[in-house]
């Protein structure tokens, strides 16, 4: 018994299907003077750079806390120093440095120690959430 090794088999098969007419592999070369396409660069969303806020009250400890976070990218958000967060025993802490953060929930989380959704609980001066100004319609 003979055998074939599958390069062998393919190489076969390309010459039988060319035979017949079906081109299998076929080089394409671009003419050197055909117009480029202009490619346009996604615009940043108009949310970048936006200051978002979160307040509220602790519902364990009654404590408030005030929060300020500016949108860098869309999976990048920064908590701003300065902002009054309740830690994991319910105190009030105010933030001393900039900390950054993947995701508004987690931002959120971290201000309140509770779970929250980002894109509701973060607002702008004029009170529009993160999901009307930065999710993608």
């Amino acid at each position: 018994m003979r055998s074939i090794s599958l390069s062998n088999y393919l190489e076969n098969a390309l010459i039988l299907l060319e035979l017949i007419g079906i081109k299998v592999f076929v080089k394409t070369i671009k003419p050197v003077n055909s117009p480029t396409k202009k490619v346009n660069k996604p615009k940043a969303p108009k949310w970048i750079g936006t200051t978002l806020y979160y307040k509220g009250k602790s519902k364990k400890a009654k404590n408030s806390y005030s929060a300020k976070l500016v949108v860098v990218s869309d999976d990048e958000f920064i908590l701003k120093a300065g902002s009054v967060i309740i830690d994991k025993t319910f105190n009030q802490i105010k933030t001393t440095e900039d900390k950054p953060f993947k995701s508004l929930s987690t931002a959120g989380k971290f201000v309140s120690n509770s779970s929250v959704n980002g894109w509701v609980i973060w607002k702008n001066k004029n009170g529009e959430t993160a999901d009307v100004l930065g999710r993608k319609k």
